[in-house]
């Protein structure tokens, strides 16, 4: 069984230690992290391996996972390097969403093979992602030695590993930001709404998530633009100018309504419903309030 090392003890190391070490996929040596509490809650939460502060005590392994912050994945290299922590002939991968493989790419001199698997998905709760990572989409770009090692582990744990060309990583990560941290911000805007409107926030959960749930599902089977209700899809000015003026207050909500409201009437377009005057109201009304600064 190969040996793994897991530098950084964040969620997205903890859950995939665990996972690879419950599966028996491989054997955890060591979890590394500045700060020992977080190492030894991370060892103790994968259920294996040593926890360590120093790079000194990383020893070689056949896989090593650097889940550190994007930032910070060149450091990790160059420690492990000073380190002498890589293998020849051993596996060398990260995390992001946004850089590519080649971020290791100092690596292979040492005779390491890189790659980068990041998978879509939230770790916000490492325990529930251990139990639903099962099915998680993986993006991977990197060395083929590389997949030929991960593919089959990931696999092993449920996920789908798709490939993705290392100079889209970025636009790549957009998308998944889109779907997830945006989601999340426009959820928080709602909630804040439903309270400015005297609705507790347990009830507005419970109107949130089945609107949340059948909004994305129909978006998806249907497509965007067929999916679309409203009043942008009707056409409906007096509607928006009403949500607008109740916005006035509070111009964070109201700059995201606008700039969401904008790629609505580009749906509606094609959705064909609303007249193209109506639209054309809309999209007035949906200008900025003030001028961007400078002008």
């Amino acid at each position: 069984m190969p040996t793994l090392n897991i530098i950084g003890a964040g969620r997205v190391g903890r859950t995939l230690g665990r996972l690879i070490h419950t599966r028996e996929l491989a054997t955890v040596c060591v979890a590394l992290s500045t700060q020992r509490p977080n190492a030894r809650e991370a060892v103790e939460f994968i259920g294996a391996g040593a926890p360590v502060t120093a790079w000194s005590d990383v020893p070689p392994a056949d896989i090593t996972l650097i889940s550190t912050i994007d930032g910070a994945l060149g450091q990790a290299a160059d420690a492990l390097l000073a380190a002498g922590a890589i293998a020849p002939n051993s596996v060398v991968f990260h995390c992001s969403g946004s850089k590519p493989a080649t971020v290791l790419a100092k690596l292979r001199g040492a005779g390491a093979s890189i790659a980068s698997v990041h998978p879509t998905k939230s770790f916000a709760e490492p325990q529930r992602a251990v139990r639903t990572f099962k099915g998680t989409y993986c993006g991977f770009d990197g060395d083929l030695a590389a997949l030929n090692v991960l593919g089959p582990i990931f696999e092993a744990l449920g996920a789908h590993v798709f490939s993705i060309r290392s100079e889209h990583k970025t636009l790549y990560h957009a998308a998944a930001v889109m779907v997830s941290n945006n989601v999340t911000a426009i959820i928080d805007c709602a909630l804040e709404l439903y309270a400015d409107a005297g609705v507790e926030q347990e009830l507005a959960e419970k109107i949130i998530s089945p609107i949340v749930q059948e909004a994305s599902q129909l978006a998806l089977r249907l497509g965007c633009s067929s999916a679309l209700t409203g009043p942008i899809s009707r056409g409906d000015p007096s509607t928006v100018a009403a949500h607008l003026d109740a916005l006035a207050p509070n111009p964070d909500v109201d700059a995201v309504y606008r700039a969401l409201g904008k790629r609505l009437v580009a749906l509606s377009a094609e959705q064909g419903i609303a007249p193209n005057a109506s639209l054309s109201a809309i999209r007035e009304l949906l200008a900025p309030s003030e001028p961007p600064r400078g002008q």
